[in-house]
């Protein structure tokens, strides 16, 4: 792609093939070439190029530890970069422009991480403050070896004649050293006793070597001749620099800007537009909407198509003309991207509701593509899906699920009300947002003619369920006994996967202050036999699991049931991605400790993971993307009566359990969780990255609990990430860390039997 075509911000794959050509192991990996100038990509296709194009190959061919750090400082590299992405607009800028500063940052802060572990890790040369002695890294790098590694001079006078001449290449900068010739030093002499590990560190030095020459080489336009103490780019100097480009812009820029004004005026300013009908409104604002063509096209090189297609598919949306404004949306999209700034979100949320509405079908191709976007530019999260295959990850379901399509859909109302069309003939049709009311018991009879017969409940929206399914929801024993008796299928679901037998589960919920507590309904349920899938059916939106959900009930022969029915104990469930063992272990602690749990709860960070459970929770009301979730929630916050509720709920939660919850049942569930097989060495993003069921009942020092996970290859040694420090810590760590003797003594004595 010709540099003039390209957005003037690059695209996270661009990034990795720039580090990648660097430090000269780029052709590795065609892909990087071509994706690098496609700015609609899958948000994890950076990660994963970095990591198969330069974190294997240094890993595998030069220091295992600097790989790692160099992938962890891109991944911190890319968080900083979207923010920049997001908040700035380049409207008036082109690549020609930030090509040299955004590579100078890139080179920048590759060179000084090199700089660190040089610094931190291995006490090697600093390449950032060389001395006019050395010429390049390379001298700098071999001088530096020979004073601190004592056998390097031995070992260049025995390896080979044609060995010595190719470093005398490298020191005269006629050759910059490839990968592989780093790669095969250690071949020069083949029966050398030196240890892997000093070769590891050497390699490392030559290659930071050759990453500086390359610098001097092959990007004069940006370095200086001599790289010799250098200042480091910052992104903040970056972005100071664009918005310096700005100011230049502004004679044109302002014009355009009032055209837009007057656009939005029309469009959005209906109750101060009396005086135009909704046909005038229509009219006038296409002829604006001209105008501003003519105006764009005389800066065509700024690629500001984006803004045009913008109120183009706009102006459809309001006419009612969906189809239309979802290829405008498209183009939009395409134009924006690493381009348009802060309106990106607001593009990508319009498109979703327009993408989501078209009938008979959602463009479900686009919406992948949005969703895609949305999560790289950090306005909402991946789904996660535990043991998918790649080809299972890209699938439509994996990015997008149906009720995000709905959510989604919900949403065209309030980015184009019906008061401001200019056609009110738009569909009246219940959005699906908020909580499902209804007159339930009262209008909906059973009909036993037709016992598998699907209907339709709800007043503010309609929700599909068969009858079984809606019986068990408000409860009806006897109705559902006679559906059964008909014949009725009891493993038909709700369109929210929802099932009679989850319901029967959860009529014995102890987090539910409103359930009944009544296990009827449970045991006429479960009596019948199920299919397996419908037993391991979570919702599509609460995720809730059978199996988990019958943690919740505290009643070991309830979880009992559900395992001998099939439930696979491994099977993650609620939001949260728990598995049926660290719930149980949980609900332990909370017993247990039901001060430092309600403390937990109440401080609780509002990270992604808890606004994805707060709008998925709240149908809608509080957003449909977590950025909006976080803004209203921060909001809500600030009412102390909102607080006070909401701090009242989580310790009703904590007292319920204390209440309706035995420490006796709570371990007899976890041990018949842990004899079926639940894995004890299953990570969870808790507070703590990778916490375990085994480390939970260290925690906890639940020691007998703790050794059948053990004797179920439940491993102490596997390790969980320090939420402060990233260090690594195992159940040992924790059992110390929280004084939990018993299991320490269990662990010792293991150690003196070892």
């Amino acid at each position: 792609m010709l540099k003039e075509k390209r957005q003037p911000f690059m695209t996270p794959v661009e990034i990795v093939r720039i580090i990648a050509s660097a430090i000269g192991i780029k052709a590795s990996n065609k892909q990087l070439d071509t994706f690098a100038f496609k700015y609609d990509q899958p948000y994890t296709l950076a990660s994963s190029l970095f990591k198969e194009s330069i974190s294997v190959p240094l890993s595998k061919f030069i220091n295992k530890d600097f790989s790692k750090k160099l992938e962890a400082k891109f991944e911190s590299m890319m968080r900083e970069y979207i923010e920049l992405v997001n908040s700035t607009p380049m409207d008036g800028i082109t690549r020609v422009e930030t090509e040299a500063i955004l590579t100078r940052w890139i080179l920048d802060t590759i060179a000084v991480e090199f700089n660190l572990f040089m610094g931190k890790v291995i006490e090697g040369p600093n390449y950032l403050m060389r001395n006019n002695l050395h010429p390049n890294g390379i001298t700098q790098g071999f001088d530096w070896l020979s004073s601190n590694v004592e056998w390097w001079d031995s070992f260049l006078k025995f390896i080979p004649k044609e060995k010595r001449h190719r470093f005398k290449l490298w020191k005269s900068n006629d050759e910059l050293p490839k990968l592989s010739n780093i790669t095969n030093i250690p071949d020069y002499l083949p029966n050398s006793e030196v240890e892997g590990h000093e070769w590891e560190k050497i390699k490392v030095v030559i290659l930071a070597a050759r990453f500086i020459d390359n610098l001097q080489r092959n990007y004069a336009n940006i370095y200086p001749e001599k790289l010799v103490n250098v200042a480091v780019l910052s992104l903040s100097q970056v972005e100071q620099y664009i918005w310096h480009l700005k100011s230049k812009n502004q004679d044109w820029l302002k014009p355009l800007g009032e055209q837009g004004l007057e656009i939005d005026y029309i469009f959005y300013k209906k109750g101060e537009n009396k005086e135009l009908s909704d046909a005038g409104r229509k009219q006038c604002s296409k002829t604006l909407i001209d105008e501003l063509e003519v105006s764009t096209f005389k800066h065509s090189k700024f690629n500001m198509g984006y803004w045009l297609n913008w109120y183009r598919a706009r102006w459809h949306a309001l006419n009612g003309e969906l189809k239309e404004a979802n290829s405008h949306f498209k183009v939009t999209f395409e134009k924006a991207l690493f381009f348009a700034g802060p309106s990106m979100p607001e593009i990508i949320k319009e498109a979703l509701s327009i993408a989501s509405s078209l009938k008979p079908t959602p463009d479900k191709a686009f919406i992948k593509r949005l969703k895609n976007s949305a999560i790289l530019f950090g306005i909402d999260i991946p789904l996660h899906k535990e043991d998918k295959s790649q080809l299972e990850v890209n699938r439509f379901d994996s990015v997008v699920e149906d009720w995000e399509l709905k959510l989604y859909e919900a949403t065209f109302h309030k980015h184009f009300p019906p008061a401001l069309q200019f056609n009110v003939t738009s569909s009246n049709a219940s959005q699906r947002i908020g909580p499902l009311l209804g007159a339930f018991e009262q209008s909906i009879k059973p009909n036993f003619r037709s016992p598998n017969k699907k209907i339709v409940v709800g007043d503010t929206w309609g929700k599909h369920m068969p009858q079984i399914v809606y019986f068990s929801w408000m409860n009806q024993v006897e109705a559902v006994a006679q559906l059964i008796n008909k014949g009725v299928n009891v493993n038909a679901l709700s369109d929210s996967n929802e099932s009679a037998l989850l319901f029967s589960i959860l009529q014995m919920d102890v987090l539910d202050h409103g359930s009944s507590m009544d296990d009827t309904l449970f045991k006429l349920i479960s009596s019948i036999r199920h299919r397996e899938d419908v037993v391991n059916t979570k919702t599509s939106k609460k995720e809730l699991l059978p199996l988990v959900c019958a943690v919740d009930t505290g009643r070991p022969a309830v979880v009992a049931k559900i395992i001998e029915m099939g439930a696979n104990v491994n099977f993650r469930g609620n939001t949260d991605k728990t598995s049926a063992l660290f719930s149980a272990l949980s609900r332990i602690g909370m017993i247990k400790r039901p001060d430092v749990s309600k403390a937990l709860i109440k401080n609780h960070p509002l990270n992604n993971e808890l606004l994805d459970t707060i709008r998925r929770h709240s149908n809608g009301l509080m957003g449909a993307t977590l950025d909006e979730v976080k803004r209203n929630y921060e909001k809500y916050l600030q009412d102390p009566m909102f607080k006070n509720i909401t701090d009242s709920g989580h310790n009703l939660i904590v007292d319920r359990i204390k209440e309706f919850m035995t420490l006796g049942n709570m371990r007899e569930i976890a041990k018949l969780l842990i004899n079926a097989g639940s894995d004890a060495n299953a990570g969870h993003k808790t507070r703590i990255n990778g916490f375990t069921p085994l480390m939970l009942a260290a925690e906890l020092d639940e020691v007998e609990l703790f050794e059948a996970m053990v004797q179920k290859n439940g491993d102490p040694l596997i390790t969980a990430e320090h939420p402060e420090t990233g260090n690594p810590i195992d159940s040992k760590y924790v059992a110390f860390a929280h004084q939990s003797n018993k299991v320490l003594r269990y662990l010792a004595s293991q150690q003196e039997r070892a």
